[in-house]
């Protein structure tokens, strides 16, 4: 008889447990639902005649496929390059960049692809203005500023980047069934650096008509890089040379970032003139990268796993298909002496070092070496496994999958 009471003493404090989660679940959806706050429908309307301006503007960019100064220098040679720089919203390097690269020895011959996510007036202007090489500027189609309350940029419905996946599907968000490997749903301000680099470098392959007959190298720069005067030369005398001094690479790079400048290090009167060649690492790699349409081809018949690979890194991306995807691997052939230096979250000091490196190798004749040498140290290290790397994660909805396959497809 005294079961019965017990029974339903339980069942009763079960009840009351059940009852408060689902309290608590609901007290949470109704805050966040609070926390999103409607936009003024004055702010919505002006927003939506900006980009009923910019895009068909940014559309009709791209269509043209307008090269600037094309009369003033010879067409683009297969001797030659295309350099493609990736434009983000933060343009105050770029002014440092193009100052560079005017005065590089070749660059009348080269065309620099400019390639933004992010429309403006100013920038865009004084691109227009360059007069030392042949140029053209392409938009990234799907960028946030194109798209600010809807994929790819974020819609109101997505799911907040830290929720948790049970908070997720009682909140019904977009994504609620993708997290990515680290439990975050997705951030646009991550995915679209990914999605840029791939898509202009289908366009610059595939959709371009200047490209359609050219075999030479494309060489990827970012807005806040720094180049050297020989930077061409070397690249150029590395195309040349890479069956002797590396048959099986299929990547250049001639870059790193500023921390590769180490004020203690031995000093080696002739590492400007030394190269060496190891496996892909977008560690190591990443900045100054040069391939032709054949390593792209490579490249591109892996867009599945480039595509659906969770990381939001373009080069982590190339890592993964490297070693899963594309026959005996990217391997790379580099430069000692970095000509390129990413000064990306860098100090002007450190910016400073980085030309008075250059300015110095100038003044003492270590620039425009007459010949290539492997250096010694990297021939054991090539031998090596290439550096285990971090998966950083932030791609993993399935919209993110289908728009990036889209680029290679379309």
């Amino acid at each position: 008889m005294t079961k019965k009471p017990n029974q339903l003493y339980c069942r009763l404090i079960l009840l009351l447990v059940i009852g408060y989660v689902v309290l608590q679940c609901c007290s949470f959806y109704l805050m966040d639902i609070a926390n999103m706050k409607p936009r003024d429908d004055s702010v919505n309307k002006n927003i939506t005649k900006y980009l009923n301006i910019i895009y068909p503007f940014m559309m009709d960019v791209n269509t043209a496929q307008m090269i600037s100064n094309e009369r003033k220098f010879s067409p683009l040679e297969n001797s030659s390059a295309i350099i493609v720089i990736q434009v983000h919203k933060a343009t105050s390097y770029l002014p440092r960049l193009i100052e560079s690269l005017s005065h590089a020895n070749g660059i009348s011959d080269v065309l620099l692809i400019f390639s933004y996510d992010f429309f403006d007036e100013q920038t865009y202007d004084s691109v227009l203005a360059i007069e030392f090489c042949k140029v053209m500027q392409i938009f990234y189609p799907h960028s946030i500023q194109l798209y600010p309350h809807s994929f790819p940029g974020t819609d109101p419905n997505d799911c907040p980047r830290k929720m948790s996946k049970l908070k997720a599907l009682i909140m019904n968000c977009n994504n609620a069934l993708s997290p990515d490997l680290h439990g975050n749903y997705r951030d646009a301000r991550y995915t679209e650096k990914k999605h840029h680099w791939w898509w202009k470098a289908n366009y610059v392959f595939h959709k371009l008509e200047v490209t359609k007959n050219f075999t030479g190298l494309v060489l990827f720069l970012e807005e806040d890089d720094i180049v050297a005067e020989d930077f061409l030369f070397v690249l150029y005398k590395m195309q040349k040379f890479a069956k002797k001094l590396c048959s099986h690479c299929n990547i250049f790079s001639l870059g790193s970032d500023l921390g590769s400048l180490k004020p203690n290090s031995t000093r080696d009167d002739n590492a400007y003139s030394k190269v060496q060649y190891a496996a892909w690492s977008s560690e190591q790699h990443a900045v100054a990268v040069a391939f032709n349409a054949s390593t792209w081809s490579e490249i591109h018949t892996c867009a599945q796993e480039f595509c659906t690979y969770d990381d939001y890194n373009w080069d982590k991306s190339l890592d993964h298909i490297g070693e899963t995807c594309i026959k005996g691997g990217l391997n790379v052939l580099t430069v000692k002496k970095s000509r390129v230096y990413s000064t990306r979250n860098s100090s002007y000091l450190n910016m400073f070092k980085a030309n008075l490196e250059f300015s110095s190798a100038s003044k003492l004749g270590q620039l425009y070496p007459t010949t290539l040498k492997l250096s010694r140290s990297i021939l054991k290290a090539a031998t090596k496994q290439p550096i285990e790397v971090t998966q950083s994660g932030e791609w993993s909805d399935p919209r993110d999958h289908r728009l990036c396959l889209n680029a290679a497809y379309a």
